[in-house]
Formats: C-alpha cells, sequence, structure tokens
C-alpha cells in the first residue's frame, strides 16, 4: 500500500475545510460563570469518615465506663463479705466454719473442735480409771478403741460411759459415728444389758452388723463388766438379718490378734488397733503386723528396716528379742512398734514383756532394759 505524501499546502487546505469552533461569549461573561463554579460549595468528603470515628470513640466510651462500673460492683461485693467474715471471726470463732460445711457433705455429726487433742499408744498405769469406747473407721471395716481417762475413786458405771460416750468427738479423730449413741445400756447383776430400738438392725446390712457388734466388744473387753447381753426392747436376744440372732456379746479381752497403726489421714492422730483376724500363735501375728495391709489402710507396725524379732515364752513373759537390724533414732515409729508388741502380748493372755537387743535403756518413755507389764488400755485420748 502507497502511503501519500501530504505537503503543508494540502495540509492548510483541509484544515480550512474542519468546522469553524469559536467560544461566543464575551470576556466578562466567562469571568462571571468561573467566578460562580468557585463560589459553590464543594462536597465535604471528609464527613462519612468523620461520622465513624466519632461513633468508635462513643462505643469505646460506653464500654469503658460499663467496665468500670462492673470493677466497682466487684471490689465492693468481694470487700464486703471479707468485712463481714472477719466480724464473725471475732465475735463467733466457729460461725465461719459452720457456713462453709453447710456446702458440703457432712459425715460427721457437728461438735466443737479441739486443735490441741493428743492420743497416746497406751495407757500403763493400771490406778487410772478410765472408759473405752470402740469406733467404727470412716469406710466402716475396723474398729478403733479409744480410751477416756476419767477423775473418779469410785468402780466404773454404765452411767459412766455414757457420759464419755456423748463427749466422743468423731470427726476431729477421723473416725465414724459412735454407734453406743443409738443403744441403751443398763447395768445388770451380771454386767450390761445393751437394748436397741426397734428397727436398728434393719438398715445395717452385713457390713453394719459386723461393725456394731465389734464396737461392743471393742467397748467392754477393756472394762470391768463380766457379761453383755443384747436386748430388743424387752426381749432377749437380737436379730441380725446377715449373722443371725445374738444373744450376748463376749467381753473377753484375749482375742489373739495383732496390732498395726492406723490414721485417718495427716492431720488426725495415729492409733493403734488390733488386725481383723486372729492366730494361732504370737509369730504368726508378728508376720501380718511386719506388712501393710491396703484393704483396711492399716500400717505395718514393725518397721520395714527391722526384721521380726524371736519370740521367747517364759511363764506368763513375752521375750522380744532384736536383732542389729533396729534403728534406734526413729524414737517414734519404736514406740509404736513396742507398745503394738505389748498389746499383741496381752491379746494372748501375757501378763509381761521383756525387750532384748537395744543398745539404749530407754526408747521414748519405756525403759525397754526392764521387765514391762502389758498395758492397761489403747488410744489414750488426752483431754
Amino acid at each position: 500500500m502507497n502511503k501519500e505524501k501530504w505537503n503543508e499546502k494540502q495540509i492548510e487546505e483541509l484544515l480550512s475545510q474542519m468546522p469553524t469552533i469559536r467560544d461566543e461569549r464575551t470576556p466578562t461573561q466567562i469571568y462571571q460563570q468561573t467566578e460562580q463554579k468557585m463560589s459553590k460549595p464543594q462536597k465535604k468528603l471528609w464527613l462519612v469518615p468523620s461520622i465513624a470515628s466519632i461513633a468508635a470513640v462513643f462505643i469505646i466510651v460506653v464500654v469503658s465506663m460499663s467496665f468500670v462500673q462492673q470493677q466497682n460492683v466487684y471490689h465492693q461485693s468481694s470487700e464486703r463479705p471479707l468485712n463481714e467474715l472477719q466480724r464473725k471471726d471475732e465475735a463467733t470463732p466457729y460461725e465461719k466454719k459452720s457456713e462453709d460445711k453447710e456446702d458440703q457433705p457432712q459425715l460427721f455429726e457437728s461438735k466443737e473442735v479441739n486443735p490441741s487433742l493428743a492420743v497416746q499408744p497406751s495407757l500403763q498405769n493400771r490406778n487410772e480409771k478410765f472408759i473405752t469406747i470402740g469406733i467404727p473407721d470412716p469406710q466402716a471395716q475396723i474398729v478403733v478403741p479409744l480410751t477416756y481417762i476419767i477423775d473418779k475413786k469410785e468402780p466404773i458405771t454404765v452411767e459412766d460411759i455414757k457420759s464419755i460416750s456423748e463427749t466422743v468427738n468423731e470427726e476431729q479423730l477421723g473416725l465414724s459415728e459412735n454407734m453406743l449413741e443409738k443403744v441403751q445400756l443398763v447395768e445388770s447383776k451380771e454386767g450390761v444389758k445393751v437394748s436397741v430400738p426397734e428397727g436398728f438392725t434393719a438398715n445395717l446390712g452385713g457390713t453394719g452388723e459386723v461393725v456394731f457388734q465389734q464396737s461392743l466388744e471393742e467397748t467392754f473387753r477393756w472394762l470391768p463388766f463380766e457379761k453383755v447381753e443384747l436386748y430388743s426392747g424387752d426381749t432377749k436376744g437380737v436379730e441380725f438379718g446377715h449373722l443371725g440372732k445374738y444373744v450376748e456379746i463376749s467381753p473377753n479381752p484375749a482375742k489373739q490378734k495383732g496390732y498395726m497403726t492406723y490414721q485417718p489421714s495427716e492431720s488426725h492422730p495415729t492409733y493403734l488397733v488390733p488386725t481383723p483376724q486372729p492366730f494361732e500363735t504370737i509369730n504368726a501375728a508378728l508376720e501380718v503386723m511386719k506388712k501393710d495391709n491396703d484393704t483396711y489402710f492399716l500400717k505395718a507396725s514393725i518397721p520395714e528396716d527391722i526384721n521380726i524379732p524371736k519370740v521367747t515364752i517364759e511363764n506368763e513373759t513375752v521375750i522380744y528379742e532384736f536383732d542389729a537390724s533396729v534403728n534406734e533414732k526413729e524414737i517414734e515409729s519404736l514406740r509404736y512398734m513396742l507398745y503394738a508388741l505389748m498389746f499383741t502380748a496381752k491379746d494372748f493372755g501375757y501378763k509381761a514383756v521383756r525387750f532384748k537387743g537395744f543398745a539404749n535403756p530407754q526408747i521414748g518413755e519405756l525403759k525397754v532394759d526392764e521387765l514391762q507389764e502389758t498395758p492397761v488400755a489403747p488410744n489414750v485420748v488426752e483431754p
């Protein structure tokens, strides 16, 4: 395709043929129109983002005020009860504890707590008057004998048992309900009559029946009553659903059981308790006393690092002979072991105990180089 070559003349002729473009307005008109356009208000494009910013600030202010009000309410509601509790503590020291317990399941009856309670493993003084009461553990598997010394010269009576029974603080001791509080005790010429209320045995179950029976045994076998008769109202004998009919309970102190330690928790005392089962010999009992019993939450009374002592019987005396494995620095564990061995000898009907193999003549309050009478009663609750 051939390109045409345009010269200047042709271009001028072409431009002259195009329509004429001319502004017919006068200079004055042009100036006035331009001034009018410049004087018109422009659209405020910043208005929308400004409104959004104001709205955001407003929301922040509202939320902040709400948060401050909530903080004030929180501080007022938390400070006021604290002040009230402080005032209550000053007026009634046990009121706050009772309020806290209302929201928790109660295992024990509420009684005043004595923070200075202590329990000694054994009563050795035969001149002391005392009452021993058997209380079940919280799992109702074992019965813990508790001994209370009373200031009295006359012989022990049933009224003494009732009086002491009412003062037992099961919660503080870490134990379950005192079953003696549910029965009537009447002294007779032959011993004691235990009368259970109508329907008492209906809800005990097999375990409850055994624990009830053991509670009576652990109570009266330490006391000077030769016979314990059971009554259902005025009728002699009590019919148990699982154990059958029982007419009396044997208070025989010689049960041929060993002794182990039991502690409900770290905040409760440690007790010496008889083994659940009896044994034919002391040696058989010592084998069990050497091992923990996880089923009944019992701990070995013979420490792990001490070998079982050799047992020799001379008349009415049990001789426990230890080897060189005894660590005499562990005084507390040794005390419980020695008392457990003494109660075991008593449970087999022996009157005295002698220890051999100790370098020190005394462990705690026990003079191990001397002949010891078997203990009077276990677990002395100090006032």
